[in-house]
């Protein structure tokens, strides 16, 4: 969830019945429909933190690396990431069956994560937790 420090909304609890902006079709609108919350679906990060700064809605719900992403990007000291990842999806490769590459891509995965380039990718692009 992104918001703003004047906001008061710090975690999924806070979502019903407050108007939210997220990605049309996207698995978060869904979430937030079923928890009740006042939805402004729109196309893209970009339009959904433009609402939050506009004030047309209170919050911004979707996938955490894009969010943080946005946020950092912005340089906007007001906007910040409240609450915990209340819905994880994992993201993965998709590949045929019996893939001769599906070893190969597993170990330079496992070889990546041993190294800490995760953690460098996430610092470079998401700043220092």
């Amino acid at each position: 969830t992104v918001n703003s420090l004047k906001g008061d909304i710090n975690g999924p609890g806070d979502l019903p019945g407050r108007k939210v902006a997220s990605i049309k079709g996207s698995t978060s609108e869904t979430w937030l429909t079923n928890k009740g919350a006042k939805v402004t679906p729109l196309a893209d990060v970009a339009e959904c933190v433009a609402a939050l700064k506009a004030g047309k809605v209170e919050a911004v719900v979707y996938d955490a690396p894009m969010l943080q992403y946005a946020v950092t990007q912005s340089g906007d000291d007001k906007l910040q990431m409240v609450g915990p990842v209340f819905d994880r999806q994992n993201y993965a490769f998709a590949l045929q069956d019996g893939s001769p590459l599906r070893e190969r891509i597993n170990r330079a995965l496992l070889s990546l994560t041993e190294r800490g380039v995760g953690n460098e990718l996430r610092k470079k692009w998401f700043g220092a937790e």
